[in-house]
């Protein structure tokens, strides 16, 4: 048997082994503080933490939520993390903001009075939208937190609380024959806004601008050009008026406009518009086009292989201009590249760069040329080449005296001037396509709405820092990053233990679901442009593919199924072995002591023999 001091010393030992177990547990599986969780979901950024700091008014924060959200699992996880976000918002801003949480049944007060502030649900009878209302009474929304845009959580909540001081939206003038403009007072008008415009409409006023006009209005913050099919000279004048005014000027020109393509119509760099960038010191030759070797994308080919084209290209920012600071991934296609001369009085910035593995092309090796003969029409120029520049200082008017001689341009307002007063702001881009929502917005619905944008590249994040550098507005910084970072935690070794063992099957359950929906949408697509009543074999093909992209997405449930409950198998015995170790230790501790007793007895035997 154990003595007294040595049974204290077993039971101090139990307790000290107990322990341990329980805090390295903790330890390795807590998220190292709800900031450094492993993927930096509550993490804000030094931008947020200043406005909060800075802010003096109180700001009121309604989060409208379905009243059964846990049984939606799209919403189950995410909604925790977004009130987690803003109890991280409240405690920055010193309390200043203050959150209340509202949950929502059809039919009830709640539900009207989430309608009355635009929260989306009324169609869908599932509400997750947030209201924020400043002590001014000034208030803004966003009708529905899509999880699908959670890397962007913070960028819209921020841009939301920015938005309430905001007095009034900077005006923009869009000239172009491709980005259909609605007026704000046109109820009756069935057209549209373009993607790039919707997306941006709650920050900025858009007004279409005629390619015809005679003067330019000052009201205009940034006059935005988009490959306008032709411009008159009277226009060009009044342009490089505006320019000369202090307007502010945002170019999207290229050798080829694919949307216009489409149209078959071949679209070049406007004349008229050369000579006003030629005096910013800026040339687009519209002659080539700009390839990349290294920083490019796929094409399908006629034989329906995926293959590398150099005219379709990754750029990336390689500067900390604030309009292109942490941008990442905008994508051009068949862009120009931009000289830059040097200009007194103006200073000029490459904003945006192919890589050092470039090369040029003429349009008429790029049109009509077969993928094998791409790579041979390229002239390597082994030097990076711009593809969006910014211009800013004291400009020369392109004009040496008024194009009309009439009052308007002789006297006053709209006189004409050869030499800016103010310092006046350019950027020029040398590619058009980059606005067309296939290369920016992941969601391919139709008429979509604010939230269900879903960017995939930097282009939509280019155009509207673009447009708030021009229009003298703050410029947001880009949302927080979701990549994940090397913290290694217990919970997320063994998660990833799991997806390593199914990795294969996810792998081909993905690519065969991504073959089916890809066969859908050229179906479809194929419809589409007949304009008739699909046949009975298209639609049995329709049915089919229907079949195995439900039967695919089950399989994929399951098999995300199969691993979290690997996961939580390897919990178990992680659990199990956790608590086997100090019984371990103690039963190991008890033989060493139990041997050791008796070492001690058969001594004291001896020595008693001995005696």
């Amino acid at each position: 048997m154990l003595k007294k001091s040595q049974f204290r010393l077993f039971c101090l030992c139990l307790f000290v082994a107990f322990v341990s177990v329980n805090v390295a547990i903790t330890l390795l599986t807590r998220p190292l503080m709800a900031d450094m969780s492993n993927n930096k979901k509550f993490s804000i950024s030094e931008e947020t933490k200043n406005w909060l700091k800075n802010n003096k008014k109180n700001v009121y924060l309604r989060l409208f939520v379905s009243q059964d959200w846990k049984n939606y699992n799209i919403l189950k996880n995410y909604a925790v993390d977004v009130v987690r976000l803003l109890e991280k918002y409240q405690l920055e801003s010193g309390n200043k903001l203050s959150i209340k949480i509202i949950e929502v049944a059809p039919l009830s007060d709640k539900a009207a009075e989430a309608d009355k502030f635009g929260i989306a649900g009324k169609e869908t009878e599932v509400w997750f939208g947030l209201v924020a209302t400043n002590e001014d009474g000034n208030f803004g929304t966003i009708p529905f937190l899509n999880p699908l845009r959670e890397d962007y959580l913070e960028y819209d909540i921020t841009k939301l609380l920015k938005r309430l001081d905001q007095k009034q939206k900077p005006i923009v003038g869009v000239m172009s024959s491709e980005v259909s403009v609605k007026a704000p007072d046109d109820i009756f008008s069935t057209q549209p806004d373009w993607p790039v415009i919707e997306a941006l409409k709650d920050d900025f006023e858009f007004k279409f601008v005629n390619n015809d006009i005679a003067i330019i209005s000052d009201d205009i913050d940034v006059l935005m050009i988009v490959n306008p099919k032709s411009i008159t000279n009277l226009t060009n004048y009044a342009i490089d008026q505006y320019l000369i005014r202090g307007g502010n000027l945002l170019v999207f020109v290229d050798p080829i406009s694919e949307i216009a393509l489409m149209n078959d119509n071949l679209m070049i760099a406007p004349n008229g518009l050369e000579k006003i960038l030629k005096k910013a010191g800026i040339t687009i030759d519209r002659n080539f086009v700009a390839a990349d070797m290294m920083y490019n994308r796929y094409i399908n080919s006629k034989n329906k292989n995926k293959e590398k084209y150099p005219f379709w290209i990754n750029v990336y920012s390689q500067n900390n201009h604030q309009v292109v600071d942490g941008i990442n991934n905008v994508l051009l296609n068949t862009a120009g590249f931009i000289e830059l001369e040097p200009k007194e009085k103006i200073n000029q910035y490459n904003l945006l760069m192919t890589s050092n593995s470039s090369g040029i092309a003429f349009i008429e090796d790029v049109l009509g040329t077969s993928l094998n003969m791409v790579s041979k029409n390229i002239k390597e120029t082994d030097m990076r080449l711009p593809v969006a520049v910014l211009a800013e200082g004291i400009f020369v008017s392109a004009y040496q005296k008024p194009y009309l001689m009439t009052k308007d341009y002789i006297s006053g307002k709209y006189a004409f001037r050869s030499i800016s007063i103010n310092p006046s702001k350019l950027i020029v881009v040398s590619d058009s396509d980059m606005l067309n929502s296939k290369l920016w917005n992941a969601n391919d619905e139709k008429y979509q709405e604010v939230y269900n944008f879903i960017p995939y590249s930097g282009n939509l994040m280019f155009v509207e820092r673009a447009l708030r550098y021009l229009s003298n507005k703050d410029v947001m910084l880009p949302p927080v990053k979701q990549d994940k970072i090397n913290v290694w935690t217990l919970d997320a070794a063994l998660y990833n233990l799991a997806e390593r063992i199914y990795q294969n099957k996810s792998l081909k359950i993905n690519n065969d679901l991504a073959e089916v929906k890809a066969k859908q949408t050229e179906i479809n697509q194929m419809v589409k442009e007949q304009g008739n009543i699909p046949s009975v074999k298209v639609v049995r093909d329709i049915e089919d593919l229907q079949r195995k992209q439900y039967e695919l997405q089950k399989k994929q449930e399951k098999n995300k199924y199969n691993i979290k409950l690997l996961y939580k198998i390897f919990w178990g015995v992680w659990v199990l072995i956790n608590f086997m170790l100090p019984i371990g230790f103690l039963i190991v501790m008890m033989i060493v002591m139990n041997r050791h007793n008796k070492r001690k007895y058969k001594q004291a035997e001896m020595m008693a023999y001995e005696g």
